[in-house]
């Protein structure tokens, strides 16, 4: 995946929430494209992840033990 870094905003009438808007054209449509980020929903995933590498490191450690 590609590391892009976008100029996100804070959502005025929720803090908890930043976005993204582009416009793109598309088959010569043109549309508008909203990235809506959840910074709880984001912190929770990266918990997740962090989960799963440490039980991933532990299961390849006792591995190479054997």
């Amino acid at each position: 995946m590609k590391n892009v870094n976008l100029n996100l905003k804070t959502l005025k009438s929720d803090e908890r929430y930043s976005f993204y808007q582009t416009s793109v054209e598309y088959g010569e449509v043109k549309q508008k494209w909203v990235l809506l980020l959840s910074h709880k929903m984001k912190e929770k995933k990266e918990a997740i992840l962090r989960r799963k590498l440490k039980n991933s490191l532990k299961k390849q450690i006792k591995f190479l033990k054997n």
